[in-house]
């Protein structure tokens, strides 16, 4: 049933996400009033619950046959609507903030409400005597939603299932990525310098290898 599905994504995708917030940011944790159990729409870690929802469609696709790229190419619009949502909502929290610039794309944050706890309070975007920071927040939701709109558009070039998906998560992983070195982030140096590039270029890796599979094997079957 497609309601039983969606709740079950819901459900891994929360408890991936907050599983590998906790082992990469567990100092944290241990810090402040955060912990692994709590209902709070903090302390998140996206592929964390990407690939909890990946393993469950996996379970599923053996359990119960389901077809798990046809699966996939459909969640891939929510997904993106969601997550650029997501991102406003972070820009208008104040948290997800990226680092101090004098670029124009900068924003301004009033100097009393800028903090190193990666949270900020609501900000106002006009006045002076304010700190410039970069906006990441929109970057990654802005990024993809146009991904969402592109790829939306060439989808019925997109013949094989499978493809929609894996050529977005490439996409989202790249814009991903480049945001990161732009972002304050709570992380211990392990998890800056070799965590995340490892997990982003693992994950193009994968998704190239999978494309190409996918794309062989419809060839076969033609």
């Amino acid at each position: 049933r497609p309601q039983l599905l969606l709740l079950g994504l819901s459900v891994s995708f929360l408890i991936g996400a907050r599983l590998l917030n906790f082992i990469i940011n567990h100092h944290i944790y241990a810090t402040t009033n955060l912990n692994l159990f709590t209902f709070k729409a903090a302390g998140l870690s996206l592929y964390g619950g990407i690939i909890f929802s990946i393993l469950l469609l996996i379970i599923l696709h053996f359990l119960k046959k389901i077809n798990l790229w046809e699966v996939t190419d459909a969640l891939i619009l929510p997904f993106g609507l969601s997550f650029f949502m997501m991102r406003i909502g972070c820009f208008l929290n104040g948290c997800c903030f990226g680092e101090f610039t004098t670029s124009f794309l900068g924003v301004n944050v009033p100097p009393n409400l800028i903090d190193t706890s990666n949270t900020l309070p609501f900000f106002n975007l006009i006045g002076s005597n304010f700190s410039k920071m970069h906006p990441t927040q929109l970057y990654e939701g802005i990024g993809a939603l146009i991904g969402v709109i592109v790829f939306y558009i060439i989808k019925d070039r997109l013949k094989v299932p499978g493809w929609l998906t894996l050529f977005y998560g490439i996409y989202l992983t790249i814009i991903r990525w480049i945001v990161f070195y732009f972002r304050i982030l709570p992380y211990k140096t392990w998890v800056l310098d070799y965590f995340y590039p490892g997990l982003y270029l693992s994950l193009i890796i994968i998704g190239i290898f999978l494309s190409i599979k996918l794309y062989k094997k419809s060839r076969v079957n033609y």
